[in-house]
């Protein structure tokens, strides 16, 4: 769907990205510089989008998703989280051993 002047903002920022050329497209539009109100709808519209905008990164060309998670890492208390967490980075550094407090892993 393209913005012409039958579209108004607030219909047009209720519509997701069909692509990410699409939401581009309105980024590099003169209105996106001009209209604090197409800003506002251009972020809308990504917000509803799936695949496109925040939830994708690009190194290069090379795409790189990122999901993130709210659940436990565990499956227990978000102490046992943190616990896991110092146990695995401690893991990963054998030459630094003191990097993690070692009184705060319980094995």
């Amino acid at each position: 769907m393209s913005t012409t002047p039958e579209t108004p903002l607030d219909q047009y920022s209720k519509v997701a990205y069909s692509d990410e050329w699409e939401m581009m497209n309105d980024i590099r539009s003169p209105r996106y510089q001009q209209s604090q109100a197409f800003r506002d709808c251009v972020a809308a519209k990504i917000m509803i989008s799936t695949g496109i905008g925040t939830d994708n990164i690009y190194s290069g060309s090379v795409e790189r998703s990122v999901s993130i998670g709210t659940g436990s890492l565990t499956g227990e208390s978000p102490a046992e989280d943190q616990k896991a967490t110092e146990r695995a980075f401690a893991a990963s550094r054998p030459d630094a051993p003191l990097a993690v407090n070692p009184n705060r892993i319980s094995q």
